[in-house]
Order: C-alpha cells, then structure tokens, then sequence
C-alpha cells in the first residue's frame, strides 16, 4: 500500500538557533532530493496563510530547514534559499541567487596613451566587502568580469555592485490567480551549495605544500665539488695572498673558488674565501677579514669547501606535505658530464641522517647562466611540523668543469642554516661568508586531505569533515583562487581513490560533510530496481522507505535480470522524493546523466 509518511518542517532564524513558531501556517512538503555529490540538494515547501504573515517568512532567508519524518533523524536539511508569495494579482519575494556581499572586479586597465592601440593590462580590484550584509547572512563571494575601464571607473564599477547585489536579490511578477488564497513557496538548499558562494585561496606556505628561501636579491654564487684535490705546503709569500711554492696547483680561471684553510704553521688560520686570482694556477688573493699578513715561510693545508652542499629546514606551520620536488638555482661553468643530485635527508646534529628522496638533474637541463632548475623526487616522502630535514645537493661524477649553486649572503631563511663538506676528516663546515641555499621545496597532498582543508577555510556553514575512507591519492594543494569551494571538492572527489573508486560526499545531521568511498557492488546493502518503480532490499520483500532517500548504492534492475542480461546494475548518484505521490524519481545514475530517469522509462 502507497501510504505518504506525515512529515514535519522545522525553520530555524539565520543564527540556526532559534526554532519559529509555524503553527499559524498550512505547510506541505512537495519534493525532497539527495546526490552523492554532497548529500541533500534542493527541496520545495508550499506555506498557505495570511499574507501578512506569509510576508513574515521573508526576513528568515538563510535560516536553516529540516524534514522531519516520525521518530527519524532529518530525512532532509539544508537552508531557506528563496521566498515567493503567491496573492492574487502578484507573484513577489526575495532569493539569494545572484547576491553578492564581497567582490572582486578583473578588468582591463588602460592608460591615456592605449587608446588608440587597444592594449592594456589585466588587473582587479581586490575584493571589497559589505560587513552588514556579511554579518547578516554570511558571506556571498563574486568575481566580476568587467571590460576596459581606469582603475578609478573600475572602483566606480564594484562600489555599484556591490550596492546592488549586497543584500536578497527581490523577485516581482504579475500573475491572475483571481481571488484565491494566498500562499508561499519556500525553496531550499543543502548546506553544501553554500560553498559554491566562497572561493578558495591557497598559494603560499605549508598549506599550499611550498617550504622556500627564494630571495635572490642578495644572490652570490657557490662552487659545487670542484675537482682540484687538496694541496700541502702551501706558503705564504710578505703579502696578502699566497703562493702554491711546488707549482701546478690548479685553482680554476672563474670565480668564486671556495677553500678550507685549516692546519699549518701560519698564526692566523681562518676559513678564508678566495675571491680573486692573479695568474691563474699558480695565486690567488684571499680576503683579508682580521687577518694579519703571515712572514713569508707560514705554510698551510688547503682543502676545497663544497664537495657538497647541504641545507636544513622545518616546515613553520603544521601542514604536512609529501616532496614531489626540490627547485636550486643552478649554472654551468664549462661542460661538465655528470648530474646533479638533489636529496633529501632527515637531520642528526645538522648533518645529513637518513635518506628520504632523491632527484637527478642532466647537464643538458642546467644552463650556462643562473636560473631555476627543478629536481623531481623520485619516492615522494613527507615532511611534518616539528621535523628538521635537509636538501643535499652533490655531483655525480667529480670533475674539473664545474656547477655553481646559487646561494644567499642576505641569510633571509631563519628556519635553517647551510654547511658545505670538505671531505671524511673534516666533514660539514661552515662556509667562509655565511649564506642560505635559494631553493623551494614543493609537494603534493592526499585529496581528502584537501577537501577537510577547504571546508576549514571556506565551509562557513559546514562545522567539520568526516573522512571514512582516505583516498591515497596526493596532488598539488596550490589554488590561484578562481575556484569556488564547491568546485574543488568535486573535483578532488571525482578523482576517486588508488581503488579505483569514487569519492562520495553528503553533509550529516550535525552539517559535517562525510567523505567516503563509493561501495562495492554485490553488498549486502545493494539495492532491487523493481518493475513496479520502487527500490528493495536485497530480499526483495518490502520497498525501502522513499522518505528516507536510498541513494549512494548499486541496484539490481530485476527485469534485466530476468532477461539474464550481462550488465544488470546501476549505481543510484541522485532521487528525489514526490511526497504528494509517495514517489521515488532516480534522477542520475553512475556516468549517465539526468536524462536517463530510469523510473520514467516507458
């Protein structure tokens, strides 16, 4: 038997505390739906009255709404998106489609002297706000496209807008209903259509998987394994600058040549960096930072800095990330043959531990004058809040034609310092001039991951994520801000799981939005599409209640099992519910869309 369940509505004022009193109103629930794409969708409540009062429903748009069925948890909830009253000669209200209380004008800016041309620069506004109409109903983001303007006809521009479109948006028709009572259709959404009004930023810091030291305004450059061996008896001659007394010692023709001074008989032993040479091969001038001039006769060992190069780093917010790469400014000086190798290390007392990740980058990727140069990891590892870790970069094969690393003698990275190795005696030293390796670390973060990250952010009216089922699949976290909330978390979910199955989402009684995996067909939970239109349990022995909207499950099509078919299920993405007829409309299926209504067949 066909029996319509009663059901109740409960309104709620914009603050989602305090419950109105509709006991002056005739409320019939026409229709009710729900997807797999974010849970409740839209649903449509006519309220018969007097108009005066029906008027009074105006001032609770985006109050929250629920459905009740008896005894049950909210069959629907969401919030009052659109008021119409119906009297007898008009049809008006107010919705909130198409209001905007924080907006972002992108226009093209042009000067006196691109008029004729017709060139101009992109450029926008930068969001500006109405903190009313934000305190009052939450915040209704838009970025608006508009054409060439000035900046100041572009100020002009978003002042009108956001006048206009700062509070509900009113609807006025007219209509002939003769002298018949008065009514009102409240049209309602679910909460997860309220992130289609925020758009999501994320483009720097942890967050946004990026940990960096990119100043390069202070930028000198650092010799990278060098190839020359390490010299002895080494004398200094009555001037600033020493001489290699048993010839051939091989400094190189271009700077900078980086040395270890560190034993001999000489008073003043430094690690002195050599900035100069004078007759190539045979001296070089050192700086002479309090150094006294050494007699002639002081000998020392020198031995080369920055065999390899290393530098640690912490991530400065917890947010986790996996390295996917490692971004170095790099040149070649000559044509060296072996690769650059770029690892990442967790950090013992400073020095390189346990090796996480490696990348490789060919001579034929690094160019002849200094520019960025990336190193994609080939494991992804992560770094977590707390952790010191550390970038190595090294060579593959030591030679005479060399790499130099780009370094910063402005030390504007405080989360980390740099040393270079000079060989298995000595280790990690400092380097002569103090500097901080430029690089940026870059990485990837798992997709449900990011979803509970956007709902932080911009889920104004979502009170948290629930992630059932994680999906094992990391891609970059960045985000330029043209995207909406909404659109990000679809699109993170339909990229499904390392299963190979889709991610589902719906918002819980408590607004969480729930996450988790699409089921496996041939559950226990599978659903029977009948000949009669109605979904069953498994058993196929009473329907399952259209009230509470079966969805998010496979169904068996009885009569295509019958007629012994080798496809005979489909998976149910969206229904709504007709509660005037007690009828379940299949409104979307797995990879079909609305126009396969599979319960309307005829």
């Amino acid at each position: 038997m066909n029996v319509t369940p009663e059901l109740t509505l409960e309104l709620t004022d914009r603050t989602l505390s305090r419950v109105i009193d509709l006991s002056a109103f005739s409320v019939s629930i026409e229709t009710y739906g729900a997807s797999t794409d974010g849970g409740f969708k839209n649903a449509r409540i006519r309220v018969e009255g007097p108009e005066l009062a029906l008027q009074n429903l105006l001032i609770y748009l985006r109050g929250g709404v629920k459905i009740f069925a008896a005894d049950d948890e909210p069959v629907w909830l969401g919030c009052l998106w659109s008021v119409i009253v119906y009297s007898s000669k008009i049809k008006y209200g107010l919705t909130l489609d198409g209001m905007a209380n924080k907006i972002n004008l992108i226009y093209l800016q042009q000067t006196i002297n691109q008029q004729f041309s017709g060139a101009g620069t992109q450029a926008e506004t930068g969001f500006t706000s109405n903190s009313t109409s934000i305190s009052e109903y939450g915040t209704f983001e838009k970025r608006i496209r508009a054409g060439n303007l000035s900046s100041v006809a572009a100020s002009a521009e978003l002042a009108k807008n956001l006048a206009n479109l700062a509070n509900p948006i009113s609807v006025g028709t007219t209509v002939d209903r003769g002298s018949k009572k008065a009514y009102a259709i409240l049209n309602c959404k679910g909460w997860i259509e309220t992130m289609s009004l925020r758009y999501y930023t994320n483009d720097t810091g942890n967050s946004a998987g990026f940990e960096r030291n990119d100043t390069v305004t202070s930028e000198v450059l650092q010799l990278l394994g060098f190839g020359q061996a390490a010299k002895t008896s080494v004398a200094f001659t009555a001037s600033d600058f020493i001489e290699d007394t048993s010839a051939g010692m091989l400094l190189g023709t271009a700077p900078p040549f980086n040395y270890f001074f560190v034993e001999g008989s000489a008073s003043n032993n430094k690690a002195w960096q050599v900035v100069t040479s004078t007759e190539p091969g045979r001296k070089v001038t050192v700086t002479p930072t309090n150094v006294a001039t050494e007699a002639a006769g002081a000998s020392v060992v020198i031995k080369h800095v920055g065999q390899k190069i290393f530098q640690t780093f912490q991530l400065s917010t917890n947010n986790p990330f996996y390295v996917a790469a490692v971004d170095i400014r790099l040149q070649k000086n000559g044509v060296p043959g072996d690769n650059v190798i770029v690892s990442l290390y967790t950090v013992t007392g400073g020095t390189p531990d346990t090796l996480l990740a490696t990348g490789t980058i060919t001579p034929a990727e690094i160019p002849t004058y200094m520019s960025w140069v990336t190193a994609v990891m080939g494991t992804q590892a992560q770094v977590s809040f707390g952790s010191v870790y550390g970038i190595q970069i090294s060579r593959g094969t030591v030679g005479t034609d060399s790499f130099l690393v780009g370094v910063d003698t402005g030390l504007n990275y405080a989360a980390g310092t740099m040393t270079l190795y000079t060989n298995s005696t000595l280790g990690w030293v400092s380097r002569p001039t103090n500097a901080d390796l430029i690089f940026r670390v870059s990485g990837v973060v798992e997709t449900t991951t990011q979803i509970s990250s956007v709902v932080s952010s911009v889920g104004e009216f979502i009170t948290g994520t629930i992630i059932d089922d994680t999906s094992g699949l990391r891609t970059l976290p960045y985000r330029d801000g043209t995207e909406t909330g909404r659109q990000i978390i679809y699109d993170l979910a339909r990229a499904g799981t390392t299963a190979n199955k889709r991610l589902l989402t719906k918002i819980n009684s408590a607004r969480q939005l729930v996450v988790y995996q699409e089921p496996t067909s041939g559950s226990a939970d599978d659903f029977i599409l009948g000949e009669d239109g109605k979904l069953y349990g498994i058993d196929y022995t009473s329907p399952k209640p259209a009230h509470k909207l079966p969805y998010g499950q496979w169904a068996v099509i009885h009569a295509l099992e019958l007629a012994q078919v080798p496809t005979t299920r489909v998976f149910i993405d969206e229904v709504e519910y007709n509660v005037k007829n007690n009828e379940l409309r299949i409104v979307r299926t797995r990879d079909r869309g609305n126009e396969l209504e599979i319960t309307e067949l005829q």
